[in-house]
């Protein structure tokens, strides 16, 4: 796993032997990335697809201690539910000339993996913050906002709005108060 790329700050890749993600590399992602992005405040919800990487025990132990808990996606709903697929992925298309334009100066070559971040990095840095937000938005995963929660008389006159995402943390707050 390459983390921290000089071309492209603050992204991590791997490259496995098989190209599908694998536990050990998932386990390095949390650890080296995804904590490091999603900052000190707990807890944290982690959204993520029903992959088997995704769950090894060695990451549910890391995810319990960092007080952040994993909330898996239905099955083969990534495209209604997930930010990446609603939004982010269809805005990319640049992802296509970039890689037309790799095929071209290296005709009947193979993208190397080592080779992939840059045509990648190039379009990702390229989007607009505001599309990854509308991902979230799509899905109806807003950030967790207690004033709606608490505050019923928000929701009769019709100014708040509770989001999947903010459902699920105030299930999971109840169940702890009611151990």
């Amino acid at each position: 796993m390459r983390l921290e790329g000089p071309d492209y700050p603050g992204t991590s890749y791997a490259a496995t032997s098989n190209g599908w993600m694998e536990t050990e590399v998932y386990e390095i992602y949390f650890q080296a990335t995804f904590l490091k992005a999603a900052g000190p405040e707990r807890p944290a919800l982690l959204i993520c697809d029903r992959h088997g990487a995704h769950v090894g025990l060695k990451l549910i132990k890391m995810t319990r201690n960092e007080r952040i808990t994993i909330f898996e996606l239905p099955p083969h709903s990534s495209h209604i539910l997930q930010p990446l697929d609603l939004c982010v992925m269809k805005s990319i298309s640049a992802w296509n000339e970039e890689l037309t334009k790799w095929q071209r100066h290296h005709i009947g070559m193979k993208l190397p993996k080592k080779e992939f971040l840059r045509p990648i990095g190039g379009v990702w840095t390229k989007t607009n913050p505001s599309i990854v937000q509308k991902g979230f938005q799509n899905a109806g995963i807003f950030r967790f906002d207690k004033k709606f929660l608490f505050d019923p008389c928000a929701f009769k006159r019709g100014k708040g709005h509770a989001s999947a995402s903010d459902l699920y943390i105030l299930l999971k707050m109840l169940q702890k108060k009611s151990q």
